[in-house]
């Protein structure tokens, strides 16, 4: 006997000592993480009995007898490399060991193959010397006192067959009902003989409780299916601006003129911007005339000495005090965002509440025939026509656009967030990190400063124009660090029965699913968000939008499955190698969402809480009506092609959600492209 052998005896011996002492042992799922996820799901879920799960990590040869049986899971070699290899004699004498002293080892799909390499040793052979391993069945060997039992095929092996070929495994019926195929009725009898042979195991540990996790939808039958016509149409301007005849010369030959902005002193770096956008009117003049214009900023502390003359070209661009201090125009008795031009003598107002002083200096740049086509670093999608002298319309115009909150995510990173999160995206290109913040920026602002970029000048960047502060996004980020041990049943039962969703989530602890079926979330969340009210006068809104993927799978309990109507429009789920039809979740979260909202209300009755109607989600409820104070943002559709997700938008207002917005998930940071608008459809 070779050292290696003998020092492995010794191993096995005292581990065998060691476990005798104990109650029963677990289960071990080693390599692929897909086989493993099923055999959980459609075995050990059903049986169950206790797992433990190691995707790349092999067994130490000290730990093989903690485990009633090892299963080494479809690519467990290409998973973890020459350490799964039998060709090692270290690690086929532990495995044999590991037999011979009462262990059941099981091989499924390529795993034997995989662990033998094509010039393996006649000592492979000698010590598992497997025969006619194919088809549905295992083929088995006693060796000592355990067994070891061989598969060439494997359920996610099949599964993965019947996808490929677009065969399905079953189908639902309208109660719900789960019918299998002939397909299914293959995966079946597999599935079967994995059970047959973990029932047989000896000493499990089946301390693991029941669960009630499962693929049939248990919710109330719909009556009728949403509602996807346009219905409530926005109202769009009727007819542009009317101009008089006569205008007003702002600047030309012997003519300069004073552009006025503000600075407020009273605030941060929030909505102070009139000051660049007078800076910005100079150089669109000087860019047109060839001529200069006089620039003054002016704070709230300023004297009317300070105002220019009453015989002086003037034109104020404001966003608060200049208006109406000059022009008697109190930008809060209108709604955010309203822009406002008008003359008065000699001198012009340019402004607007937040957004609105944006708005008008586009309007009126565009009336003098200014184009901004498409951003780029030199400018070419820019039109900015030539002329001797500009003359101002004859105009006294307010306008609010009907359509309140706009944006396009033209997101560009600081250095750090360039060379962590978008290092990929630069990467795929052959750019460093740096290489791709210079484009970014080179290809999105504009290269006059303080220039607005092409998204600000069109008005689709407006985060600023709603009443009072809305909080979008993820919410959720810190519940799994902050409840996971005081209440384990906030998050989702996972297909091995288990609400542990650490090992999966591993460093992404902010995106924990969630049980929303469980009271004790719902209640513990309406406090939470009545406390954050409380403590901000101006928020409006709080996001209760459900955690982004992080690796772990939607609650399949039965109190969850029990919100979802069988005949509701059906996803392909998937959970790992398991993939099923499944309906669409978007009436458990509703049921979940009014469930916090009715808490909510009662403390703030003029409060709004939003959340994304997205991923399995994305689809309007079919059974539960949603509580008028959502406001619900769909992540549907795309820019640049036909799906628009129009219906998905009217599907939510006609359910009763009276604030519904368009929130695509494309043309995120890198991938942000223009010119392309397609605003009015």
């Amino acid at each position: 006997m070779n050292t290696s052998k003998r020092f492995v005896l010794a191993i096995f011996a005292a581990a065998a000592a060691v476990a005798a002492q104990g109650g029963g042992r677990p289960i071990a799922l080693v390599g692929d993480g897909g086989e493993a996820l099923t055999i959980r799901a459609d075995v050990t879920d059903i049986l169950p009995m206790k797992t433990e799960f190691k995707e790349r990590e092999w067994i130490a040869p000290k730990d093989w007898n903690r485990y009633a049986a090892v299963v080494l899971c479809d690519d467990v070699e290409r998973r973890l490399g020459a350490k799964a290899n039998l060709d090692d004699p270290f690690v086929r004498d532990a495995a044999e060991k590991y037999v011979e002293e009462g262990g059941v080892l099981i091989f499924t799909g390529p795993a034997w193959t995989q662990m033998t390499a094509t010039n393996h040793p006649p000592e492979v052979a000698e010590v598992f010397p497997f025969k006619g391993a194919n088809g549905e069945r295992f083929v088995s060997l006693s060796i000592g006192k355990g067994t070891a039992y061989c598969i060439t095929n494997s359920i996610i092996g099949l599964k993965k067959l019947y996808q490929s070929t677009k065969t399905p495994l079953g189908v639902a019926d309208g109660d719900g009902e789960w019918e299998l195929t002939e397909a299914g009725e293959q995966v079946k009898r597999l599935t079967d003989e994995y059970t047959r042979i973990f029932k047989s195991l000896k000493g499990v540990d089946t301390s693991v409780a029941k669960s009630d996790w499962g693929i049939v939808p248990l919710g109330p039958l719909a009556k009728s299916a949403p509602d996807y016509n346009v219905r409530k149409q926005p109202v769009f301007a009727k007819a542009r601006p009317v101009y008089g005849k006569n205008g007003l010369k702002v600047i030309g030959p012997g003519l300069r003129p004073v552009i006025v902005g503000e600075k407020r002193t009273n605030l941060g770096g929030k909505f102070t911007t009139s000051h660049d956008l007078a800076q910005e009117l100079a150089n669109y003049l000087k860019e047109m005339t060839g001529l200069e214009s006089d620039v003054v900023v002016l704070n709230d502390k300023y004297k009317p000495k300070d105002l220019p003359s009453k015989d002086r070209v003037a034109v104020f661009v404001s966003q608060m005090f200049l208006a109406k201090d000059v022009f008697g125009v109190d930008f809060e008795k209108f709604s955010p965002g309203t822009s406002h031009l008008k003359r008065q003598g000699n001198w012009f107002l340019v402004g607007g509440d937040r957004s609105g002083a944006s708005h008008a200096l586009t309007y009126l740049l565009e009336h003098l025939g200014c184009r901004y086509l498409w951003p780029d670093k030199n400018g070419t999608g820019k039109i900015v026509p030539k002329m001797s002298e500009v003359v101002f319309p004859e105009i006294d115009w307010t306008w609010t656009p009907p359509i309140k909150h706009r944006g396009i995510r033209s997101y560009i990173p600081n250095p750090k967030q360039a060379d962590s999160w978008w290092k990929g995206e630069a990467a795929r290109y052959g750019w460093t990190p740096a290489e791709l913040l210079a484009h970014l920026k080179a290809n999105r602002l504009d290269p006059v400063e303080p220039n607005r970029e092409f998204f600000a000048w069109h008005g689709i960047n407006d985060w600023d124009s709603l009443e009072g502060d809305y909080s979008w996004g993820h919410y959720y980020g810190d519940y799994w660090a902050k409840y996971h041990e005081t209440h384990p049943e906030f998050f989702a039962l996972q297909p091995n029965g288990s609400r542990d969703l650490g090992p999966r989530l591993g460093k992404k602890t902010e995106r924990p699913t969630l049980c929303l079926s469980c009271p004790g979330l719902a209640e513990e969340t309406a406090k939470n968000l009545i406390e954050r009210f409380g403590r901000s006068k101006n928020q409006k809104a709080l996001s209760i939008s459900l955690p982004d993927a992080g690796g772990t799978y939607a609650c399949m309990c039965e109190n969850c499955r029990r919100l979802d109507p069988p005949n509701a429009k059906l996803n392909n789920k998937k959970m790992g190698s398991l993939q099923f039809p499944y309906p669409a979740e978007s009436d458990r979260m509703v049921a979940y969402a009014n469930r916090v909202a009715a808490i909510v209300k009662k403390a703030y009755p003029d409060k709004k809480l939003c959340f994304y109607a997205y991923n399995a989600y994305t689809s309007a409820p079919w059974y539960f009506k949603p509580d008028p104070m959502f406001a619900v943002l769909c992540v549907s559709g795309e820019y640049s092609k036909g799906s628009s997700g129009l219906g998905t938008v009217c599907a939510w207002q006609n359910a009763g959600v009276k604030s519904v917005y368009w929130r695509p998930n494309l043309l995120w940071g890198f991938r942000t492209v223009a010119p392309q608008n397609f605003s009015r459809k």
